[in-house]
């Protein structure tokens, strides 16, 4: 929909209104990002090695940020050890699964 059609069909009033209700329930990719990352992050603590990695992971560890004053830092080693966990408990799962 375009600007100049929103602005039609739209009050300010109610556009003020869809604002607060996606701040509160976002709407779109969003919301579909953070359903992915519930699913990930479920996978990724069902098949983590408690000795390796003895805290679960959290959702924003596994959901996409598009805020990037939002995301954490990490060096390159960090994020290498974080990317190798997680293909270790991948390829346990998958293993399990065979055997």
């Amino acid at each position: 929909m375009s600007i100049s059609r929103c602005q039609r069909e739209i009050s300010s009033p109610e556009f003020a209104e869809w604002i607060a209700f996606d701040r509160l329930d976002p709407i779109g990719r969003e919301r579909e990002d953070r359903n992915a990352g519930l699913v990930a992050m479920m996978i990724a603590n069902a098949n983590r090695d408690p000795k390796a990695h003895p805290e679960a992971f959290g959702i924003d560890e596994c959901t996409i940020h598009y805020d990037r004053a939002a995301i954490r830092q990490e060096s390159p080693g960090v994020m290498a050890a974080k990317i190798k966990a997680f293909l270790g408990a991948v390829k346990n799962s998958l293993s399990k699964k065979k055997g």
